[in-house]
């Protein structure tokens, strides 16, 4: 009983002196790093069809985390949004397999949405656990989201370097008939939301870190800003200015109205001057977005911008049919199919998973949202250090620029990244309430009683 007693009185007098093992971190970069290298570079390593090296770490460090027992913090914050989300892929898997044999949708193949349920949400929520709850001190979580923002960074810096052919790639191309340029996560619009949701944590960092990581991150938001007008997505811009927005509007009391004007200022110039070091086509292609005159003529084949209003009352009419259940997983091509000359996407992930998922998918959905907004909160009114208002903030507007983001996107490719990105913040909160409940100390100094939002 004495040893085990000793056994963890050091164990938390290495936590609190931030000295947790090592390899719950070189772990997590390593996923990172896969994530990076599958998505961006275009590499599966995949040999078995719904099973690559990216799921073998996963799985196991997840093995790891079940091993090693809970970490410190309170399991009730992470399970508040874990819950929901396991019913939300119960109800799924359900509903897969019952329009599988009883939809009546042609060429709805059971293996391919199998595969699709486990990369789209059961891998999201092992994310989730995973980075939530594998560190044992608040030291190694900010590590870990730095890193996060170096490979989110990386990516934003090789679409930019591609693009320009500084030297050329072969990673980066150009949508065929529309000039508006798929980054290193996907297609423009997808590309556009993961860079909405990062570039205000970018920003911050702009501003906290000191040394060559202020000068890596001030390259990372540039290009993230540059890749954002390559895109020319309307929809991820409007999304990242929100995101701004809330960011500024959260930092207000400490920089003054001065240097809010001052930014802005910058960011217009510098946009400014992007824009004019557009290559011809990704400029042409950004006016014609910003053009109403121009998109009057064109059909809702041509144009997914009113387009989207079309594919939208088509999806409200299937919703109306069955309301409760929705039309099955994943079937929302399938839909538009019947009207359209072929299947289109929902263009707004609220949409998507009320009408394929109906009442009891899409109120999933948005509860687990809603969890993660009540908790972060919470969280933030608390006695917090310097290194946590910063991510906390960051992540904050980052979160409602992707809640903004998805109104005009059916996102697909940019939630693992997310997952992982909340699920370090979630473990940060986790941390900070215990040690609120507990009247502990951490290490770095609190800026204030209470954060004004």
């Amino acid at each position: 009983m004495r040893t085990e007693t000793n056994v963890t009185a050091r164990k938390m007098r290495q936590v609190a002196q931030g000295k947790a093992p090592i390899f719950p971190l070189i772990g997590t970069t390593i996923i990172l790093a896969v994530y990076v290298i599958v998505i961006v570079f275009n590499i599966p390593m995949s040999y078995v069809r719904g099973f690559s090296v990216k799921n073998l770490i996963l799985y196991v460090m997840f093995l790891y985390l079940l091993m090693a027992g809970p970490n410190r913090g309170r399991f009730s914050i992470k399970a508040e949004v874990m819950i929901p989300f396991m019913w939300l892929i119960a109800f799924s898997a359900l509903s897969l397999v019952y329009t599988a044999f009883f939809g009546g949708f042609k060429d709805y193949s059971l293996l391919d949405e199998v595969v699709f349920l486990k990369s789209n949400i059961f891998e999201s929520l092992l994310l989730f656990w995973l980075f939530s709850s594998i560190f044992q001190n608040e030291s190694n979580i900010h590590k870990s989201l730095l890193i996060l923002l170096v490979f989110v960074g990386l990516t934003n810096i090789i679409t930019v370097v591609d693009t320009y052919n500084i030297p050329d790639l072969g990673i980066i191309q150009v949508k065929a008939g529309h000039g508006n340029t798929e980054g290193a996560i996907g297609e423009p619009n997808q590309y556009a939301s993961y860079i909405a949701l990062f570039l205000p944590p970018l920003i911050s960092s702009c501003f906290s870190l000191r040394g060559v990581g202020r000068y890596i991150m001030i390259l990372s938001t540039a290009c993230s800003f540059s890749a954002l007008l390559m895109t020319a997505s309307r929809g991820g811009m409007i999304a990242a200015l929100v995101g701004i927005f809330i960011l500024l509007a959260l930092w207000r009391r400490e920089l003054g109205l001065a240097r809010i004007v001052f930014l802005f200022l910058f960011v217009a110039i510098f946009l400014s001057i992007a824009y004019l070091a557009l290559p011809e086509q990704e400029k042409e292609t950004l006016v014609w977005k910003w053009n109403p005159e121009v998109r009057k003529e064109l059909t809702p084949e041509e144009d997914y911008g009113s387009g989207r209003l079309d594919i939208w009352k088509i999806g409200g009419a299937a919703f109306l049919k069955s309301p409760i259940v929705g039309t099955g997983w994943d079937t929302y091509t399938y839909v538009t199919r019947s009207a359209l000359k072929h299947g289109f996407a929902a263009h707004n992930t609220y949409i998507h998973y009320f009408v394929t998922l109906g009442l009891i998918g899409g109120v999933l959905f948005i509860f687990i949202l809603w969890k993660i907004h009540r908790i972060l909160w919470r969280v933030m009114k608390k006695k917090l250090t310097a290194p946590e208002t910063v991510i906390l903030r960051g992540y904050a507007a980052g979160f409602y620029s992707l809640l903004t983001a998805i109104i005009f996107v059916d996102l697909f490719s940019p939630w693992n990244f997310f997952w992982i990105y909340t699920g370090l913040v979630m473990g940060l909160s986790s941390s900070i309430l215990a040690r609120d409940d507990k009247g502990e100390q951490t290490y770095g100094k609190f800026v204030s009683n209470k954060s004004k939002m």
